[in-house]
C-alpha cells in the first residue's frame, strides 16, 4: 500500500452499463469517432473549402465532411484557433502510432475504411446568442450508419491485443438525430467574415445555460495582455498559477484560444477569485530558470529550476524541482522521503523503464502582434508527440503483458490475470 492508502488495485471504478447514446447526440458521438481516427494523419494540411457563409451553412459543411469520412473536411469546419494545433502536430503524432502499431499503414485521411456514415432530410435553424456567436439547432434529419469494426484502420498491436473480442459482423443502425431543446445546439463563431462550428463554445455555451447565467458581452469581457519575450510569459503564467491569480493566467492565453475562456469569465471569475481567497492557501517562487528554444513565432520553454514555499493552515512546506528531480519537504516528512524522481526503482519496471525516457516537455509559448502568450492546447499536444517518440514497440508489449498477467480490483470484484 503506497503512503496515500490507495494502491493501483483500488483505483479502478466500478464498471457501468453503458447508455444507449441519445439520438440527438450521435452526430458528436460520430465526430468523436473520426476526430480519433485521426491520429491516423499523415501529412495533413489544410483544405479550404468554400466559404461558409452562415451559421447554417457551417454545420452542414461538418455534416458533408463527416458523411464522406473525411478527416481533414471535419478539420477545416473548425475555427483555425481549434484547428490549427490539431493540423501541426497530427502528422508527427500519426507516424509515431504508425510506428508504434496502433493505427495501421493503409489508413486514408480523405476516406475512413471501416466506416459509412449518412445522414438524410437534415433540417437546420440557427438563432443569435451574441456579436459573432450562433448556436444552430437540427430540427429534422435521420442519422445511419455502419462498421465493420475488422476493416477499421487498426494497426497490429491493437489487433492482437483484441483479437477474437473484434466483432466480425457489421454494426448498423439509424436515428434521429433532432435537437431535443434550446441547450441541444451547435454552437458557431465568426472569424474574419466566415462562419465555424467551435467545439469549445459549444461546451462553454452549454455550461452558461445550465448555469442559467446572462450571456457575457462577447469581445468586450478579459483582453489577452501577453509578454516581450516567450520566457517571461511563462514566467508569468507559474507564477499566476503558483499564487491562484486565474484572471492574470487567462490574460497570457492567446488572443485566438483563450478567446472563449475570457468571453465566458464573468461566469466563474468572481466565484474563483472568491475560492482562492477563502481557501488559505499561500505560496511563493523562491527561485524560478526557464529556457526558450525559439523558432520564428513559435518558442518552447523548458524549466529547469523551481522552488515554491507553501503554506497552508497551520502547515508549511517546500516543492523543488531540479530539472529532474522534485522534492517535497513538509511536516513530519524524513529527509529525502519526499524526493521522487523519473527513474526510481519503485513500481513495477515496465512503468519506471518507460517513465525514465520520457522527455523532460516544455511549456509552447506563441507570439501574436509582437506579443507572446502561452498555449495550453500546443503545450499538450506537443508533449503527447514527444511521449510518443519515446516509446518502443516492446514498451507497449510489456505493459500489454504487465496488465494481463496482474489480477486488478474493479469495482471489488478481481479481473485479469494469466
Amino acid at each position: 500500500m503506497s503512503e496515500s492508502g490507495f494502491t493501483r488495485h483500488d483505483i479502478l471504478p466500478e464498471p457501468q452499463p453503458l447508455p444507449r447514446p441519445k439520438p440527438s447526440r450521435l452526430v458528436a458521438l460520430w465526430i468523436g469517432v473520426l476526430a480519433l481516427l485521426a491520429g491516423g494523419v499523415f501529412g495533413a494540411v489544410f483544405l479550404a473549402g468554400e466559404d461558409a457563409g452562415t451559421p447554417e451553412a457551417a454545420v452542414q459543411r461538418m455534416l458533408d465532411a463527416v458523411a464522406r469520412e473525411d478527416v481533414l473536411g471535419v478539420l477545416a469546419a473548425l475555427p483555425p484557433s481549434e484547428r490549427d494545433p490539431l493540423q501541426d502536430n497530427l502528422p508527427e503524432m500519426a507516424n509515431q502510432l504508425k510506428r508504434l502499431g496502433v493505427l495501421s499503414d493503409d489508413f486514408s485521411l480523405t476516406k475512413v475504411k471501416g466506416v459509412d456514415l449518412n445522414f438524410s432530410g437534415v433540417k437546420l435553424t440557427s438563432s443569435p446568442v451574441g456579436e459573432g456567436v450562433s448556436a444552430v439547432r437540427i430540427t429534422g434529419g435521420t442519422s445511419s450508419y455502419r462498421i465493420v469494426p475488422r476493416e477499421l484502420p487498426l494497426g497490429g498491436f491493437i489487433t492482437d491485443l483484441m483479437g477474437a473480442d473484434l466483432p466480425a459482423e457489421p454494426q448498423t443502425g439509424s436515428d434521429p438525430v433532432v435537437s431535443q431543446g434550446a441547450d441541444d445546439t451547435i454552437v458557431t463563431i465568426k472569424e474574419d467574415g466566415r462562419w465555424y462550428v467551435s467545439l469549445n463554445y459549444s461546451a462553454a455555451e452549454a455550461a452558461r445555460r445550465s448555469s442559467g447565467a446572462a450571456v457575457p458581452r462577447f469581445g468586450h469581457e478579459l483582453q489577452a495582455r501577453g509578454a516581450n519575450d516567450p520566457v517571461t510569459a511563462v514566467d508569468q503564467l507559474v507564477r499566476a498559477a503558483v499564487g491562484l491569480d486565474i484572471q492574470r493566467a487567462i490574460e497570457l492565453l492567446p488572443p485566438d484560444e483563450g478567446r472563449v475562456l475570457r468571453d465566458y469569465s464573468p461566469l466563474f471569475l468572481d466565484d474563483a477569485k472568491k475560492a482562492a481567497s477563502d481557501s488559505g492557501f499561500h505560496a511563493d517562487v523562491k527561485a524560478l530558470e526557464l529556457r526558450a528554444d525559439r523558432s520564428g513565432s513559435h518558442a518552447t520553454v523548458t524549466l529547469q529550476r523551481l522552488e515554491v514555499a507553501f503554506t497552508s493552515g497551520e502547515d508549511s512546506g517546500t516543492v523543488a524541482y531540479d530539472g529532474k528531480c522534485v522534492t517535497f519537504t513538509g511536516p513530519n516528512m524524513a529527509p529525502g522521503e519526499g524526493r521522487v524522481c523519473p527513474d526510481d526503482a519503485n513500481g513495477p519496471k515496465e512503468l519506471t523503464g518507460i517513465a525514465s525516457r520520457l522527455p523532460a516537455q516544455g511549456i509552447v509559448a506563441v507570439e501574436r502582434d509582437g506579443q507572446w502568450f502561452v498555449s495550453p492546447t500546443r503545450t499538450v499536444l506537443e508533449a503527447v508527440v514527444g511521449a510518443l517518440k519515446a516509446l518502443q514497440r516492446s514498451d507497449l508489449d510489456g505493459l500489454r503483458d504487465f496488465f494481463q498477467g496482474e489480477h486488478i480490483n474493479v469495482g471489488g470484484t478481481t479481473v485479469g490475470g494469466a
